[in-house]
């Protein structure tokens, strides 16, 4: 494919039909129309770069509220965001000579986002803009089960790794932790940054995720998928976090004494911190 339009590269990505619906009602109207407004084309094209993305999305947050249009559960703001993945970051994709797959298979984080929503709140909404923009700027790809970003801004970047720049390994919630498929995400990073970004081969391959808090070996099965994977990455480090709220909770708000026990994950952990143990992320380095 040559180029997408928003509207295109919404149903690429499975986006749900009542999203769909929101869209083409704000095209119906003239909103969020990059070439009738010259401040959101800017703040969109710099959406999908790298040195400005950061920031682009603190200012597109800023425009959004100040501007006479409907943001309500988020919409605007992936109505947006989809529009820059259209209109600037695919051309990137293709001058860069990454696969179509690729690129659809990353935007699909947009869709996932936001299938979860309706899950955790009753509702369809978008509330990963703070996240998403990696996805914009050509620094995190989805290649198989697994998800892998360049960074290289300090702030974002624990200091156990001891590093300037690293490759952050992401799970996403849908990812399928078997050997295979985690040996072929790996395998598909390495020929994916031979061919496209060979300066990253020689970052270390860095994981912050409570797939990686070493208490897990008291809350799972030794032949755990979560262990098995774990076990593939030399500890640095554990920092404070409620993250297993939101993945193993669904993001419940609940009292631990009163979270669900609907999975053995679920029972074993509320029992775990229900006797006083503590839980956060582990930070490891991919042996």
């Amino acid at each position: 494919m040559n180029q997408f339009t928003s509207m295109q590269l919404a149903s690429a990505i499975d986006m749900p039909d009542y999203v769909l619906d929101k869209f083409h009602a704000f095209e119906l109207r003239g909103m969020y129309y990059p070439d009738d407004n010259p401040e959101l084309d800017c703040l969109l094209r710099s959406l999908s770069d790298k040195e400005a993305s950061k920031q682009a999305q603190r200012k597109l947050v800023e425009w959004l509220k100040s501007s006479p249009v409907d943001n309500a559960e988020g919409f605007g703001m992936l109505y947006c965001m989809l529009t820059c993945a259209a209109r600037y970051s695919y051309p990137l994709y293709k001058q860069a000579g990454i696969d179509d797959a690729v690129f659809v298979a990353t935007m699909k984080d947009f869709t996932r986002f936001t299938r979860e929503s309706l899950s955790r709140f009753g509702r369809y909404r978008f509330d990963r803009d703070f996240w998403m923009y990696h996805h914009l700027c050509l620094t995190l790809f989805r290649l198989g089960t697994l998800e892998y970003e360049y960074a290289y801004d300090s702030s974002e970047i624990p200091e156990a790794f001891g590093v300037m720049a690293c490759m952050k390994l992401h799970i996403p919630s849908d990812a399928t932790l078997s050997v295979q498929a985690v040996d072929r995400s790996l395998e598909m990073k390495d020929e994916f940054l031979s061919q496209h970004f060979p300066q990253w081969l020689s970052l270390p391959m860095t994981c912050e995720s409570w797939m990686l808090e070493p208490s897990l070996a008291q809350i799972l099965p030794e032949d755990s998928r979560i262990l098995a994977f774990q076990r593939r990455f030399k500890l640095v480090g554990v920092e404070p976090s409620e993250d297993w709220r939101e993945f193993i909770f669904n993001t419940s708000p609940l009292p631990v004494s009163e979270l669900p026990e609907r999975t053995t994950l679920q029972r074993n952990m509320k029992h775990y911190l229900l006797a006083g143990g503590s839980f956060g992320d582990g930070l490891g380095i991919l042996h």
